[in-house]
């Protein structure tokens, strides 16, 4: 595999585009349909040294170096604010911040879907190819983070796991989260959540239908600065920001 050399000095291998010839790294496609769908698809960690190679390369390597902001999305494929510079429906990335538990690159890449991956103009998710075409693909992505950024059943094969990565904003006195009825492979899912106790508590209501009962029932407390208690359907708990409770 060729190399490229990052701005501290270091050479990284590019993957290759495919396992047939002709490979293109200058396209757009490298980052929309290449190598960085291969941990969504679960064929590769996002710790593999290749993946995280991948990643940089796109985050911060030559391509960054020459990409116009003006210019059209056909030009050399870069990460912009986590979410990619042609389509941003195929920013694979995120699931890699995802997998790392990388709440500062996951939230940076959720939020700008949010606020950039669809038209203020025409309200579609492309408006590429010499048109604007009505698609919304970029929704079903920005849906499922949203989900898994609370309500998670792909992380640990037979776990659920509530509030991984979720938002600090999203954690309020003034006012309850709720995700209801949330569908998981286990069945639907539905939690509220709000702080209380001038935000030295966490207070959750949890429900669930399931068809089938998780082996692990995991809840991530969130880094909140005095957090110290957990209230779980009434139950109060001790917790410390950052831990994981098991939910019986």
């Amino acid at each position: 595999m060729p190399t490229w050399t990052d701005q501290q000095g270091r050479r990284h291998q590019i993957v290759a585009h495919s396992l047939s010839a002709g490979g293109e790294i200058f396209h757009a496609f490298y980052l929309d349909a290449g190598p960085l769908f291969l941990v969504w698809s679960g064929l590769l960690e996002a710790d593999d040294p290749l993946m995280q190679s991948t990643v940089a390369f796109f985050r911060s390597g030559p391509h960054t170096r020459v990409f116009d902001p003006r210019g059209n999305c056909w030009q050399r494929p870069v990460l912009i604010h986590e979410i990619s510079s042609c389509e941003p429906c195929y920013s694979w990335n995120i699931y890699h911040s995802w997998q790392l538990a990388d709440r500062y690159r996951f939230l940076e890449g959720m939020y700008s879907l949010l606020a950039g991956a669809l038209s203020r103009q025409t309200y579609v998710s492309c408006e590429t190819r010499h048109g604007i075409y009505g698609n919304i693909f970029a929704s079903p992505l920005l849906v499922d983070l949203l989900r898994l950024s609370v309500i998670d059943d792909v992380i640990g094969e037979g776990e659920l796991h509530l509030l991984r990565l979720v938002p600090l904003a999203w954690l309020r006195t003034d006012s309850e989260t709720s995700f209801e009825k949330m569908p998981t492979e286990f069945g639907p899912v539905s939690v509220s959540f709000r702080l209380a106790e001038k935000r030295k508590a966490l207070q959750i209501s949890y429900r669930a239908e399931f068809r089938h009962q998780p082996q692990k029932i995991l809840l991530h407390v969130p880094p909140v600065a005095g957090l110290d208690k957990v209230i779980i359907n009434g139950r109060r708990t001790e917790a410390v920001p950052g831990g994981i409770l098991s939910i019986e």
